[in-house]
């Protein structure tokens, strides 16, 4: 899948050579529905995974699987999400 690409330190559009970088956009896209909370995109209210709400043990056993079928409702293939103490990892 290819898109606009976004610098990651600022979230700013990525600019060279006087012009918008298109790019494989899989990974960016993962994090931003991973970070997004319901609602913040207006054109589909119920998508957003909202990850920080898992922070202090805030475990919701099915957080995995709905956000599975979030980033499937967009076309990223999605085959396992592990989580960790310490980390997410989605393949």
């Amino acid at each position: 899948m290819k898109g606009i690409q976004l610098d990651h330190d600022t979230g700013d559009l990525l600019v060279e050579n006087g012009g918008l970088v298109i790019d494989d956009n899989r990974s960016q896209l993962t994090e931003h529905i991973v970070r997004a909370y319901p609602g913040e995109f207006k054109e589909a209210p119920t998508l957003g995974a909202y990850v920080e709400r898992l922070l202090g043990g805030n475990y919701d056993p099915f957080w995995t699987g709905d956000t599975m079928e979030m980033l499937h409702s967009q076309g990223l293939d999605v085959q396992k999400i592990d989580i960790t103490e310490n980390s997410i990892t989605i393949n």
